[in-house]
């Protein structure tokens, strides 16, 4: 198994990349195993880089505005400029009518690559006799990628249960 999506479609990973632009959910389960360089194009990296960023930063899902601004740091680099605006034309067009099937084969490439870096890096550690590394390793590779449910999150949800519509108020 390789370390590229080659295995996959360019379309399929455009899908992948729509995926990661349209839904948060996935993002949150999959921002810590989702690799720029597992994508074979230079443009594709740019923008999964750029959705990793924003996504990190502010937690939330990056608007093509974003990337305009972004972009325009990147005006003198023409071919990847010209690229990554073509890219994200037939990224934000395509439909997601298979979106559920894309999400769960690139989340399983993904895990798999985890699981494998956490192998090859185990390696060296039981060469130095690092066993508590090894387990480490290979206990954070299994859980990557898996859902992540906060509950409540109060701080952000304060409003929603504070409203007076929101609750019966005994006069």
């Amino acid at each position: 198994m390789d370390n590229k999506l080659d295995e996959f479609s360019k379309e399929f990973q455009a899908k992948a990349i729509g995926v990661m632009l349209h839904d948060k959910k996935f993002m949150d389960q999959a921002q810590d195993i989702i690799d720029a360089a597992h994508f074979e194009s230079k443009a594709h990296e740019w923008i999964v880089e750029k959705v990793l960023w924003f996504f990190r930063e502010y937690r939330q899902l990056p608007t093509l505005e974003v990337f305009k601004v972004e972009l325009d740091k990147e005006k003198e680099n023409k071919v990847l400029y010209s690229s990554v605006i073509s890219s994200l034309k037939s990224i934000v067009t395509n439909t997601d009518e298979d979106a559920v099937y894309i999400k769960d084969q690139y989340l399983t490439f993904c895990k798999n690559q985890a699981l494998k870096n956490a192998i090859v890096k185990s390696v060296d550690l039981l060469a130095l006799g690092e066993y508590d590394a090894i387990k480490r390793q290979i206990d954070k590779a299994i859980r990557a990628g898996v859902e992540r449910n906060y509950g409540l999150i109060w701080r952000e949800e304060i409003q929603r249960f504070t409203r007076q519509n929101a609750r019966d108020v005994v006069p």
